[in-house]
């Protein structure tokens, strides 16, 4: 065509996983942790915990006021983006780089970042493993005498996108946890389960 200009390339679509829970909506999950040591492995006692639809933003499960004791289920239920659209049954995702910050009310925050991928299954469902590495950020103040930092945490996740909930989830987690009393982090010890 004369004096037409070429079409850019539109980017690639991609997987959208997102929570679909209303304001008034309860997800309940069965969390079992288990504790690694060099005795063994010991499973702790199961608790409930519930996911409430007003602790979605923007697709994400965000609690407010999270605690350090949350970590572990934050990273679990978080849902990557970014993730190449249109992929066949069976056919995992190269991993696609993510990033995170958590604002959490009993430590400074924390920032993730690692890899996620995805497998479409025969179901629809959608299987999702990542990796993630995490450190804290921000000072510590008055009101802040706790840090959680030196983390990892990788595993699976199942997600129901017509649902748009995660019906299951397996994380393993490593983090050193330190603690003062006069705004100046100490060593305190290391915090592993699943």
């Amino acid at each position: 065509m004369f004096g037409a200009r070429a079409a850019r390339g539109a980017p690639p679509p991609t997987l959208a996983l997102a929570w679909k829970l209303a304001s008034s909506d309860v997800a309940v999950y069965d969390v079992a942790p288990v504790t690694f040591t060099a005795a063994g492995d010991a499973k702790g006692t199961s608790v409930v915990r519930t996911v409430d639809g007003h602790e979605i933003r923007a697709g994400q499960y965000q609690p407010t006021s999270a605690r350090a004791d949350a970590l572990l289920a934050i990273l679990g239920l978080h849902l990557p983006t970014g993730l190449p659209a249109g992929l066949p049954a069976g056919l995992a995702a190269a991993p696609t780089p993510q990033t995170c910050r958590l604002d959490l009310a009993d430590a400074a925050d924390v920032a993730a970042k690692g890899t996620a991928s995805a497998t479409v299954r025969a179901d629809g469902f959608v299987d999702v493993t990542y990796a993630w590495t995490f450190d804290a950020r921000g000072a510590l103040d008055k009101d802040v005498r706790l840090v959680v930092d030196e983390g990892t945490a990788d595993g699976t996740r199942t997600f129901d996108p017509v649902r748009g909930v995660v019906t299951a989830a397996r994380v393993r987690m490593s983090a050193r946890r330190r603690t003062s009393s006069d705004g100046k982090a100490a060593p305190a010890g290391r915090a592993d389960g699943v």
